[in-house]
């Protein structure tokens, strides 16, 4: 299939609410080389940041096909020029402990406050905290509305991480 067919089919699933199939071609598509890694680094985020609970942000993919798209992609950043870490970075995730080593991060712990769930059909969530080395991120990405934290605009952001690092180059605590 010709790249260009195939990039817009994952567009148009991902936007007709269809992210699922969307990242199930957008995989497929990867691993038979019908994309560029430019089209994956400009896809992954139509698909990704719009995944909702209790499915997202994995979705339909395992971690490890995740972690095959992005590696796929290579490192991006989406969005606004931000300052890309050379040494290991703060990052806060809100999960249940079984979820704690999850590829979704954010920069800022008011980020991941926004993420724990009003009850607990989804376990217990907690706000964790890691540090991260920079060669364990895969993605850098922005959604609009990251900016509401008043924090400095564009430099709330969703951090992906490669979920290999977990244990040898990447602790988790809860934080206090």
């Amino acid at each position: 299939m010709d790249p260009i067919d195939v990039s817009r089919d994952i567009r148009v699933l991902a936007g007709s609410g269809h992210r699922a199939d969307a990242a199930r071609l957008l995989l497929e598509s990867c691993r038979t080389s019908q994309l560029s890694c430019t089209d994956a680094q400009d896809l992954i985020p139509d698909i990704w940041l719009r995944l909702d609970p209790p499915a997202g942000p994995l979705g339909p993919l395992a971690p490890a096909e995740w972690t095959e798209v992005f590696g796929f992609a290579g490192f991006f950043v989406q969005g606004p020029p931000t300052t890309v870490a050379t040494e290991p970075i703060e990052l806060y995730r809100a999960a249940p402990p079984d979820r704690n080593q999850g590829m979704s991060w954010c920069t800022h712990r008011r980020m991941a406050e926004r993420f724990l769930p009003k009850h607990d059909n989804w376990g217990r969530f907690t706000i964790w905290k890691a540090r991260v080395v920079p060669e364990a991120i895969l993605a850098v990405l922005f959604r609009p509305d990251d900016s509401l934290f008043d924090l400095p605009i564009g430099s709330a952001r969703e951090v992906v991480v490669n979920p290999s690092f977990f244990g040898r180059a990447i602790t988790v605590v809860e934080a206090r």
